[in-house]
Parts: structure tokens; sequence; C-alpha cells
């Protein structure tokens, strides 16, 4: 018998979308955007809630709060809070999903059983989207996606995680099935290496392996 896991490879996309409201509000008036969340309940409705953090200097905020009224794609923006120390605002904008390449993309995750996207704004306001993929062709999906757009350079960054082995997997399952990892251990190491025929030793590295794999994707 052989098993296997995919884990999951770290990826970040990072591109310039001009028509971002994020992008201009950083790079024009020296600011920065935190994006902390985007709410689409209902699609059909053809705009999305996100929030947002600017912060920087008091009069600069100001100014881009002014620029966002008239900007493209915006349907109507609310302040939720200004911190007293004025220098930070949270705000609440809602957005026309049909030029929001992050809604664009967002079914392929759905679709493909993947994890969502995070976003940021860099300060030279290029959006960095950070994401576990278990397939390159999503990416490939989501470039075409962007391209369509209007967005031709899309940097690419791939952390791969080891797989965890057919034979890693195997002993792993065995140990589980026998009791070993039970609060009161129904089986010891020293008799699973005899049944597995493997060194005591060897056998309780591969476990620790194993484990600190699979605890690093649950963790992070």
């Amino acid at each position: 018998i052989s098993y296997k896991i995919k884990l999951m490879m770290k990826t970040t996309l990072t591109f310039f979308y001009d028509r971002c409201w994020a992008s201009m509000i950083t790079t024009r008036y020296n600011l920065v955007v935190r994006l902390l969340s985007t709410d689409i309940k209902d699609p059909s409705s053809g705009f999305a809630h996100e929030y947002a953090e600017i912060i920087g200097n008091n009069q600069n905020i100001t100014k881009a709060l002014e620029a966002l009224k008239n900007y493209p794609d915006i349907i109507n923006y609310e302040i939720i809070r200004r911190y007293e120390d004025g220098q930070r605002v949270l705000i609440k904008i809602d957005l026309l999903l049909s030029q929001c390449p992050l809604f664009k993309v967002m079914h392929i995750f759905s679709k493909e059983k993947s994890f969502p996207i995070i976003e940021r704004v860099k300060h030279d306001g290029f959006l960095e989207w950070s994401m576990d993929i278990n397939h390159k062709r999503i990416i490939k999906r989501i470039i075409t996606k962007l391209k369509k757009m209007g967005i031709d350079e899309v940097n690419v960054r791939f952390k791969k995680e080891k797989d965890l082995t057919s034979k890693s997997f195997y002993i792993l399952k065995i140990a589980y099935e026998r009791g070993y990892f039970d609060v009161k251990r129904k089986i010891t190491l020293r008799r699973l290496s005899k049944e597995l025929n493997i060194p005591v030793s060897t056998l309780d590295t591969m476990l620790r392996r194993s484990v600190k794999k699979i605890m690093d994707e649950v963790v992070k």
C-alpha cells in the first residue's frame, strides 16, 4: 500500500494594477494602506465591501479621502473610525466587482478547494497576493485572468514544501493506528520499531519529521 500527501506551495504574486484605489493613494499621497477584508455577500449586486486602514500624515489622509470621492470603480465610501492620533482612519469602500481583480480570481479557488488570498499593498503601490496552492495550473489561470484586465507583468515566487513520501506516510499511519499517538500509548516506540523492522532512532526521527511537516501546514 502506498500513500502520499500533496502539500501546498507557498506562492506570492506581485503586480501593479493602475486602477487600484489603494495603489493610487499609496504612491500619490505617501500613505500606508492595510487591506483588511473584502466582503462579497451578494455577487449579483455588482459590488463588494472592502475594509481598509489608511495610515500616515493627517493632511495627506484628508487629500486621499477627497480623491476617492471621484475615483473610478468606487461607488461610495464610509469612514468607520478616525483614530485619536489623527494618523489613521478605518474606511469601508463599495467597489465595483467588474474592476476588482481579486473577485475575478476567487472563483478559481472555490472550484479548486484551495485557500483564500492574502492581499497587501506594498510601499511602491504594487499589489502582493500570498496564497497556498496545490498545483501550478491554478497560478496560470490566475495570470490569464489578470492579463485580461491589462496586467501584463506578474512576478511569481514559489516556496515549494517537500511532499510527505509514501513510505513516511505509511509508517505514520501504522503508528497512529497502533496507538502510538494516543494519550495513553498502546504501543511503545521500541515495540513499533520491531514490528516495522526499523531501528528505534531512525523510526523516532521519521515520525518527528512527518508530524512536523503536517503541523507546519496546519499551524501556518
